[in-house]
């Protein structure tokens, strides 16, 4: 789980936050339908990926792969999804 504090990108609709897990890296979305989570690792080259709120998609700033709300390429390199976890309101981040 993470906690949001008052300094938590989290808090507001299109802010995200990279953390650790047990599954590795992961990128937690604050998006209009909720929370949502992806691994962090881009699938093309193990970049770190970040969340670009214009374009509501997740970024990999090393090669320019694009991943859609359902952590589905949509540009770029990559040809692998993102794994996608499940995310509760509270960010609470299932891994299975």
């Amino acid at each position: 789980s993470v906690k949001l504090d008052a300094n938590s990108p989290l808090n507001k609709v299109g802010g995200s936050q990279v953390v650790d897990s047990s599954a590795g890296k992961i990128i937690i979305v604050n998006t209009a339908n909720g929370f949502k989570a992806y691994s962090a690792v881009c699938t093309h080259k193990s970049a770190i990926v970040g969340y670009d709120e214009k374009t509501q998609m997740i970024v990999c700033p090393s090669h320019g792969s694009k991943f859609d709300a359902e952590g589905k390429n949509a540009g770029g390199p990559a040809r692998t999804p993102l794994a996608v976890y499940s995310a509760e309101n509270s960010v609470v981040v299932k891994i299975k």
